[in-house]
């Protein structure tokens, strides 16, 4: 893999983390603890030669809920990617396997089948099966249970529509899930259903959600950043394969990745506020500047793209963002009005 060449030679600490984070989840070991995590956590949970997915270490049910969205398969697939070590491969299939015949959607699995959870671990199942499909691991047989996992998890988040999830974040999150499956799964009917359906439902949300400043209406930078980061994958995969998307759609996600450019505090972190964390967010204006050619943008955001940006933009968008010129914007104070933010800085530097 190209990606694989340019982490090796620019991300090389990040590299070496996520194979040894992909170790430790090869040997059924759990620690939550990557850069954008919802629910991170200091002690890892250890399995033995099954893992019993709705286990919950302590009171509280989120690190059920952060189990059950497999983000740590995503350090699975980009291990393979950098290693060809089977091992990697060999783990994915065996844990989805497992998952996929022990947590049927049920009362007794509910913690596990939260639209939140489904449409999360729609992405990150599918961007995983991506790193490994070429792997003898993934037989015929694992692929064929694996898409119908997927669609049964589509299909679950066709069922569920309703004002709560218009307004919400996890609406969002919840139909960008399925927007990947209508994109990834192998073509048919449903597939586009899936595309279809997810695309008016987006943006319904976006159009609810995002005020015209580019502002998530429930002011969390973190939520925004959440909500931001299943656009710009969704805006990204429209324009590969051709598709059109609506235009308010794209207006308010290049909004969004302004306002980010504006927020971002002088060490470029989202503001602790609102449920968030201390995070570095010029991934997400890395991406938004490759995706609407913006010299603004790409003046917040990475001199070159992150490790992890490049997994998600590929040689194609590093090649796009590379001939990107940068230009700082020309104000240092802004007023986001409509949802009563004003921004003021000395400068740029």
């Amino acid at each position: 893999f190209a990606v694989a060449e340019y982490v090796r030679k620019n991300c090389p600490q990040q590299a070496e983390g996520v194979v040894k984070a992909a170790d430790e989840v090869a040997k059924n070991r759990f620690l939550f603890n990557l850069r954008w995590d919802m629910e991170r956590t200091h002690q890892p949970v250890v399995f033995g030669e099954k893992i019993d997915w709705l286990h919950q270490p302590g009171d509280d049910p989120e690190w059920v809920y952060a189990f059950n969205r497999m983000r740590f398969w995503i350090c699975l697939g980009q291990a393979y990617a950098l290693t060809k070590d089977e091992k990697y491969a060999e783990a994915f299939v065996s844990q989805m396997l497992h998952w996929v015949e022990t947590v049927p959607n049920t009362p007794e699995n509910a913690k596990a089948w939260r639209s939140i959870e489904v449409g999360l671990r729609l992405e990150y199942w599918l961007k995983a099966m991506c790193y490994f499909e070429s792997s003898p691991a993934v037989t015929d047989e694992a692929m064929a249970v694996f898409c119908r996992s997927v669609a049964e998890q589509a299909d679950f988040i066709m069922g569920i529509w309703n004002a709560y999830n218009l307004m919400s974040n996890w609406g969002v999150l919840a139909n960008h899930g399925l927007f990947l499956a209508g994109m990834l799964l192998p073509p048919s009917a449903k597939t586009k259903e899936y595309t279809a359906e997810a695309t008016r439902r987006l943006t319904e949300e976006i159009k609810m959600q995002v005020y015209r400043d580019g502002t998530h209406w429930e002011q969390s930078p973190m939520y925004h950043n959440e909500v931001l980061h299943c656009y710009l994958d969704v805006v990204w995969l429209a324009r590969r394969a051709g598709l059109e998307l609506p235009t308010l759609l794209l207006e308010k996600v290049e909004a969004m990745c302004r306002y980010d450019a504006y927020a971002g505090k002088p060490d470029h972190n989202e503001i602790a506020m609102g449920d968030s964390d201390e995070i570095d967010q010029r991934d997400m204006i890395t991406r938004g500047a490759m995706l609407f050619e913006s010299p603004l943008l790409k003046s917040r955001g990475y001199e070159i793209p992150d490790f992890d940006t490049i997994w998600d933009i590929g040689e194609e968008g590093l090649r796009r963002y590379m001939a990107l010129v940068s230009r700082l914007p020309q104000d240092t104070d802004r007023a986001f009005a409509d949802s009563g933010n004003f921004y003021f800085r000395s400068g740029w530097g």
